[in-house]
């Protein structure tokens, strides 16, 4: 193998000679990804460098838009003329040797173009992983080794390179592949192709089943998975260096973005409103578009109770109170939590409350309904001090995390058909076992996917929370607490 990447290189030498004599293009390429994007003299006069203009933005932009519809045999036309009339636009001949690695569905129908982009641009890093692929499609394992070995110099941040190059290593060498597998879940944690490819390799190495079936758990885990990672050979799931090259125009060609004129706020302004109302310190007011009438109102929760504030046409800052307003006679709410979870377009609001909360929805545009008992998310009969709506599990719809005074934290699943179900036990939302003051939703780990901070109570009136509980999500919506806090233990 040794020998084969050496040979390669020398009968490179001169290429990289005759490219550095004449000068660099000047492109515009997607770094990490293409090369240069084009060899020199392209434009027809030797010396000139080629310059993407917006013709061919747009019509390697049509050929792009072909292969997302899944018509390679119309985006191989596109790309073939793009490299017709500009023999030397590397980019555009990456992207020709896709289109037609996924209307052929064979390999080798697109390793003589790829080469060529590899033999004028060893750095590009597109060319290098989809020859890679090619080969390996072909079965010319040994050859596809050598790409894959380059593509994850090129971009050890690529998951697919590393899973590739394990694919490679698998018949000889077992523990390698497997260790590069590993390497690709680090990468990419969602990556089920891989968890299956280590339970495979595993079990089959002395001593390591145990080690196998944890790969084989997370397989299973991720199946249902809207964030699963699955290779196969098919545009859009061979990796992202297989998908078709965008380009931008070449510098000296875009134009200039003018920013808008005008501040980029208006000054403050005093609410005024009908029927004024005095609130004291330690008020709530949450602003959205109560009515869907087009302009942002005011819900003020006080000590005497709720206060709805709706926006008009006067100007900013003037409101009407509406005293008989449905969501003003609600009681005991700590806090209002906006947000549209049964994603028709209109707002609903959950309210915190003393005692059993409530959900309202919004059924047609100000018109409200208490919907508690019929969507189950009534939560339990506790001080709700904070809550927010998420989504928590990736499935495009908005869920409930709650923050009770007295009890543990609460994560209510939105079923997507109008009711709620309380799984805080099954995914360990409840195991943080203590009350909590607040909560603070984000990705602590880097990995992707929402992680919840629960903050303890100012018992000593210190600002400071020493009950804190940090539950990371392990990418199957289940959680486990972080015992080591670092600087988050004492917010």
């Amino acid at each position: 193998m040794t020998d084969v990447r050496w040979s390669r290189c020398w009968c490179l030498v001169p290429l990289l000679l005759l490219v550095l004599l004449v000068g660099c293009p000047d492109d515009s390429s997607t770094p990490g990804n293409g090369g240069a994007g084009t060899t020199p003299g392209d434009s027809g006069q030797p010396g000139t460098p080629f310059r993407v203009t917006a013709e061919l933005v747009a019509e390697n932009n049509r050929g792009a838009g072909l292969m997302e519809q899944y018509k390679y045999q119309e985006a191989m036309k596109v790309f073939q003329k793009l490299v017709d009339d500009h023999p030397g636009w590397l980019d555009a001949k990456a992207n020709l040797a896709m289109a037609v690695l996924n209307f052929t569905q064979k390999g080798a129908s697109a390793v003589p173009i790829l080469e060529e982009v590899v033999a004028a641009d060893p750095d590009h890093a597109v060319a290098t992983y989809c020859l890679g692929l090619s080969l390996f499609h072909a079965a010319r394992i040994s050859q596809a080794r050598v790409h894959f070995q380059r593509a994850v110099k090129q971009d050890p941040r690529d998951a697919h390179s590393a899973y590739f190059l394990a694919r490679c290593l698998e018949e000889e060498q077992p523990a390698e592949a497997v260790t590069w597998h590993q390497k690709a879940l680090e990468l990419e944690p969602y990556f089920q192709s891989a968890h299956y490819r280590c339970f495979d390799l595993l079990r089959q190495l002395d001593g390591q089943f145990d080690a196998a079936m944890r790969h084989m758990d997370e397989f299973k885990l991720l199946n249902e998975h809207p964030l699963s990672v699955a290779f196969a050979y098919k545009y859009t799931l061979m990796g992202p260096k297989a998908m078709v090259i965008r380009v931008g125009l070449s510098p000296g060609d875009t134009r200039p973005i003018k920013s808008p004129d005008g501040p980029l706020f208006d000054p403050p302004v005093e609410i005024s409103a009908t029927d004024s109302i005095k609130v004291p310190s330690g008020t709530s007011v949450t602003t959205c578009d109560i009515n869907a009438d087009g302009h942002q109102d005011l819900f003020v929760v006080a000590s005497d109770g709720n206060h709805v504030l709706l926006g008009s046409d006067k100007g900013p800052g003037e409101f009407t109170r509406a005293t008989d307003h449905a969501l003003a006679k609600v009681p005991g709410v700590v806090a209002p939590l906006w947000g549209d979870f049964d994603n028709d377009g209109l707002l609903d609001v959950y309210f915190c409350r003393r005692g059993i909360n409530q959900l309202w929805r919004q059924s047609e545009a100000g018109k409200w309904e208490d919907i508690t008992k019929a969507s189950g998310a009534g939560g339990v009969d506790a001080t709700t001090v904070d809550g927010v709506w998420l989504d928590l599990d990736h499935d495009a719809d908005l869920d409930l995390l709650l923050v009770h005074r007295d009890k543990p934290a609460q994560l209510l699943n939105n079923n997507r058909d109008g009711t709620f179900e309380d799984i805080s036990a099954k995914v360990g939302v409840s195991r943080s076992g203590t009350a909590s003051a607040s909560a603070v939703v984000a990705d602590f780990d880097g990995d992707r996917d929402l992680d919840i901070l629960l903050l303890g109570p100012d018992t000593a009136g210190d600002g400071k929370h020493p009950g804190n509980v940090l539950l990371y999500n392990d990418r199957a919506w289940r959680y486990h607490a972080d015992k080591v806090l670092g600087e988050l233990a004492g917010l």
